[in-house]
């Protein structure tokens, strides 16, 4: 774990050697889980098995394509001003500048071993009723509605506040044919997730990936909690990308309302009770 830790620290996200190490971590989280009784523990096992060898069904493969290309496509039309390549590659057409806080090129967007791990994570939740506060460029979106897609029921709704990524996620949903599985929600996520939560309650799974402060991360848990079902798992992301983000992950796991908790590298889930 450590080593894998050392790692992560050095190394870009969605580097070779970054992937290998996280599967490493994937593959050897399965076995400590796939015993328990409960469901969700079960789920975390087989996504964490299946990501880690890369078995994915053939209708999962497919959506993986089509994600990953979108991705490519904002990688070449995106990028800082003046830079005149992307991973290392001259660009053929002109790209458009975005704000210096999203550099590395799409480094605020979910890494690919994760993006799959959530994709197998809802496929083996089968969830009801699905949320994610933190859209960003929507692709951990697009993977999450892509399992649900496979599974061929269920919608997400996700929110964020940023008018300049909103309309690149929209079109990212459209452009790969998942606008009919997202429903998104723009506004601060403080005004508009109680409405949001309240109208697909009871909500069987989450993904918290926003406002990545101590006190914005606890407080959008405990405003999930109440619209949360008996058994639901919640996906919290970045949990030690900086102090603040430790502590809040510490205090989620604290709640009286959570019965379950799994950490794992780059996200940490807990499973919350009634």
């Amino acid at each position: 774990m450590r080593l894998i830790g050392r790692i992560s620290a050095r190394l870009p996200p969605d580097a070779g050697l970054t992937n290998v190490a996280h599967r490493g971590l994937l593959a050897a989280t399965a076995p400590r889980l796939r015993d328990r009784e409960d469901r969700a523990s079960r789920a975390i096992a087989a996504a964490a098995r299946t990501t880690a060898l890369g078995r994915f069904t053939p209708a999962e493969r497919a959506w993986i394509e089509r994600i990953e290309a979108r991705r490519e496509r904002m990688a070449a039309e995106y990028t800082l001003p003046g830079a005149g390549a992307v991973d290392g590659e001259p660009s053929s057409t002109p790209a458009k500048p975005i704000p210096k806080r999203w550099t590395p090129p799409f480094q605020w967007s979910m890494p690919r071993i994760w993006a799959r791990f959530l994709m197998r994570l809802v496929g083996e939740l089968a969830p009801r009723s699905c949320i994610e506060l933190g859209t960003g460029f929507g692709i951990s979106a697009m993977y999450q509605a892509a399992a649900l897609d496979v599974l061929g029921s269920g919608n997400l709704d996700t929110l964020d506040r940023d008018p300049s990524l909103i309309p690149i996620a929209r079109r990212g949903f459209a452009e790969v044919g998942l606008e009919r599985r997202i429903t998104l929600t723009e506004g601060p996520i403080g005004e508009t997730l109680d409405a949001a939560a309240g109208r697909i309650a009871p909500i069987d799974y989450a993904l918290i990936d926003a406002e990545h402060t101590e006190e914005a991360t606890v407080e959008n848990f405990d405003r999930l909690r109440p619209h949360l079902s008996e058994g639901a798992a919640v996906v919290v992301d970045d949990i030690f990308m900086s102090d603040e983000m430790r502590r809040a992950w510490e205090a989620i796991q604290a709640r009286p309302a959570v019965d379950l908790v799994h950490t794992l590298r780059r996200v940490g889930i807990v499973v919350a009770r009634q």
